[in-house]
């Protein structure tokens, strides 16, 4: 009797289900170490669905859910802007980086997708990778890539030396802008920038912004923008002109350049 008891408990917990076990890393004492270069692949449903000590550091990110976090540990052994990216995830997912230990007040960048931080040499960070409420799930298969940051491109921009003034007293003016990437990756987004112009005791002034959207690859491309004085008219004659390039890879810069132009009475 005792013998087939034995053996109807041995049945029992042989055939029950798998029990889910906590995530090794759902806490920062249990953090897993990652370097630059790094893939982690993980199941993050069986991490704590809320911890109270995840949710008071999110204080100064607000996502709007903190739940399944997981944690990774770094320590870069010579400086670095690292890129944080968990799109590849099966669920929406957010990141929140500390230098450690982690504290609400600490908190160094957090965003939901991809983070971008530079890292010091010999220093530890923190890493929450966590559930942040933007899809249904909030945990599920994570997928972490810790990739050195692209550099911001270069960017140089021309501004042709003639343009005209229109009736209205708008001037057009153009030039060429050209962004270059290290592995051709990244947008130019636009150019911008003012004119100036003394017309008679006046000194007439306005703004432009032209809207680009093309890559950093080295091309060059042209761009053409009207001027309309917030304060009077552009006419014939001299006017300084300052125009900007603003492009991003995983970091972003700005070309500069500037000129004293020739405006002609435009038809």
């Amino acid at each position: 009797m005792r013998r087939a008891l034995f053996v109807a408990i041995i049945l029992l917990f042989t055939m029950a289900g798998p029990v889910a076990a906590a995530a090794p890393n759902d806490t920062v004492a249990g953090a897993t170490d990652v370097s630059v270069g790094d893939t982690v692949n993980q199941d993050t449903s069986a991490a704590d669905t809320t911890d109270a000590t995840e949710t008071a550091l999110n204080e100064f990110c607000g996502a709007p859910a903190v739940e399944h976090g997981v944690w990774f540990e770094i320590t870069p052994s010579a400086d670095v802007t690292a890129k944080f990216d968990v799109v590849d995830s099966n669920y929406s997912a957010g990141i929140m980086i500390f230098e450690d230990p982690p504290t609400a007040d600490g908190l160094l960048n957090c965003g939901p997708g991809i983070i971008i931080q530079g890292l010091a040499a010999g220093v530890t960070y923190d890493v929450l990778v966590f559930g942040d409420g933007g899809s249904a799930a909030t945990g599920g298969a994570m997928v972490l890539h810790v990739l050195e940051a692209a550099p911001a491109p270069d960017i140089s921009v021309t501004i042709n030396r003639r343009g005209t003034a229109d009736k209205q007293g708008n001037a057009h003016i153009s030039g060429t802008v050209t962004c270059t990437s290290t592995d051709g990756s990244g947008i130019l987004f636009d150019v911008f920038g003012d004119m100036t112009q003394k017309v008679g005791r006046i000194r007439i002034h306005g703004f432009f912004d032209t809207f680009l959207e093309v890559p950093c690859d080295g091309t060059s491309n042209a761009w053409t923008a009207v001027v309309v004085g917030d304060n009077g008219v552009f006419a014939g004659g001299k006017a300084v002109t300052v125009a900007i390039g603003f492009g991003c890879t995983d970091e972003c810069s700005e070309g500069f350049a500037q000129a004293t132009i020739q405006l002609s009475k435009g038809k």
